[in-house]
């Protein structure tokens, strides 16, 4: 842990706060290019940082430009990896003593807090102003106008000279905080792109003296620094009992519209005069609670949650591009051939998994079932498990020996699952009369065993030998015949599953996993719309 003020010294530039600062930077992120190029000469690196903080030296380093496009067009500047063992460094010292300052609803880049704290406290505030719907009630939901462009940095920095008074804190905290990242920076992406930002969200536009960059641990603290001064204003001087602040945006709520209207002319000139910030008119919202707050990627409303129309659309989108991607259609629409790459897969999962962990938090259920029930491509990779999601084309407990692993993927009749509920199996064991090929490939082979072996022999011609592997019966193909019994295969009738391994250095195999699945039948959706619930007849859906 870092350590404190001890009899006026503080050893804020130690060799082990700054290891403690390097861990903290480096978790989550140890396989990133830049944290790996640290940890090549980790000791040097840290003994440099170490010199360069005792001797007043210390200048950050060049930084990563980029051009985010979603949700809307945003300029974000990436530190290097050794400045952001620094930013830990300084925030891990600032930050409890301003813990202890800090309002408790403010709930950005706070330990314990988040988006869902918010959302979660911002609905009891609801129950609590209307009594539990028992009376009218109405929110000013604010935001701040190109907030952190114009952050004022001397302002900034004589709040944090109000609170800490040595020299080496002051030092670095102005180094940081007066830092020009646009004198010094690597663009990566297309620069037309910066010019289509609007001038008061850059850092190339607005004035000396403004701005912090967005993307760095030390902007997102500095934030709640900044704007601790109206979370005081408002709770102590205007007595606003129900106040939550996110960043840049906050919500008061009250019984009394009129003081909402009030409370905003002062909220206004509070910060023109204070902290030289203006509020966004386009953005400010006076309405009755019963409306519903649209608040951070959620509809909030007494006695549920919504999920935001504009975050559904982004995952719509999402799974479109990832549609497109894994699946092939003739244009028959005939037949349908899924491919499981394994780096596109393990990003669609990553992808589809954020957004079920957000959709999780709401009344979502109707939502999440017509999103399997419209796109395929997601019924063909996963089963849930309320909102976890359990991928088909790989065993659920990463199996990797031979005999379990194809247990797994072809089990025998009689092992087969007897209930709809129990999602321990790949997607072509769901359907009553879904006939599937399993090709599981085996070194250079791809070969069948036992009952399954049985049915390749009479549909694909293959000679059964006894003992395969250790197995009763088995038959197999060399690999560079793979595309002639795929077609025989599709012509009897059945689906075709290819399951192949992937190999390290050494020749050992470290997975098996579904490469393609490929059908005779187009992928046709039943719905049956009732006032309750909606009931599928879904191939490949358990």
């Amino acid at each position: 842990m870092i350590t404190h003020e001890i009899k006026g010294q503080i050893p804020l530039f130690s060799l082990e706060n700054l290891y403690d600062a390097y861990l903290k930077c480096r978790k989550n992120k140890r396989n990133t290019i830049n944290a790996l190029r640290f940890e090549i000469a980790f000791p040097d690196n840290l003994i440099n940082l170490y010199d360069e903080l005792s001797s007043g030296t210390y200048h950050p380093s060049t930084s990563i430009c980029f051009v985010q496009k979603k949700p809307k067009l945003r300029e974000i500047f990436a530190a290097d990896f050794r400045d952001r063992v620094i930013h830990h460094l300084l925030v891990g010292h600032l930050e409890p003593k301003f813990e202890r300052i800090f309002i408790h609803d403010s709930y950005s880049c706070r330990k314990n807090r988040g988006i869902h704290g918010a959302v979660s406290r911002l609905q009891s505030f609801v129950n609590r102003v209307t009594g539990n719907g028992c009376r009218p009630a109405w929110y000013l939901k604010e935001d701040i106008r190109g907030f952190f462009m114009n952050i004022d940095q001397e302002i900034l920095y004589s709040i944090i000279c109000r609170h800490f008074k040595h020299k080496d804190v002051l030092d670095l905290s102005r180094r940081i905080i007066f830092a020009r990242c646009i004198d010094d920076y690597h663009f990566k992406g297309r620069r037309s792109l910066l010019n289509k930002i609007p001038p008061h969200k850059t850092l190339f536009k607005v004035g000396k003296g403004k701005g912090l960059p967005i993307g760095n641990l030390t902007s997102q603290f500095f934030a709640n620094v900044y704007l601790n001064d109206l979370d005081q204003f408002v709770k102590h001087e205007l007595k606003c009992r129900y106040y939550i602040r996110y960043c840049d945006d906050f919500i008061l709520l009250s019984d009394n519209p009129g003081q909402l209207e009030k409370w905003h002319g002062k909220i206004e000139s509070f910060l023109n005069e204070r902290l030289k910030l203006e509020l966004n008119p386009s953005q400010m919202k006076l309405k009755p609670v019963s409306s519903g707050i649209d608040f951070l990627g959620y509809i909030v409303r007494r006695r549920y949650l919504l999920v935001r129309r504009r975050v559904v659309n982004n995952f719509k989108e999402r799974i479109r591009y990832f549609d497109t991607t894994l699946s092939m259609r003739d244009r028959d629409a005939k037949r349908v051939r899924w491919q499981f790459p394994p780096d596109e897969v393990e990003l669609f999962r990553s992808t589809v998994a954020s957004y079920m962990g957000h959709l999780k938090w709401a009344n979502s259920f109707t939502l999440k079932r017509m999103l399997f029930v419209k796109y395929p491509v997601l019924r063909a990779c996963f089963m849930l498990n309320g909102y976890e999601l359990i991928p088909r084309y790989i065993p659920f407990d990463g199996m990797r020996k031979f005999r379990r692993s194809y247990n797994w993927w072809i089990p025998e009749p009689d092992n087969r699952p007897c209930s709809q509920h129990v999602v321990r199996y790949p997607l072509w064991v769901c359907g009553k009369n879904t006939r599937v090929l399993v090709f599981f490939q085996v070194g250079c082979f791809y070969e069948f065993y036992n009952t399954h072996g049985k049915i390749a022999h009479e549909v694909l011609n293959l000679k059964l030998m006894k003992g395969l592997h250790r197995f009763q019966v088995g038959c197999g193909f060399h690999k560079r015949f793979l595309s002639r019994y795929i077609g025989m295969a599709l012509q009897n009738g059945y689906h075709v599953a290819i399951v192949r391994q992937y190999r390290r250095l050494d020749g050992t195999v470290f997975r098996r996993m579904t490469a393609l699945f490929r059908a005779d039948e187009p992928l046709k959706v039943l719905e049956h719309k009732s006032r309750k619930r909606v009931q599928t007849e879904l191939p490949f859906w358990e």
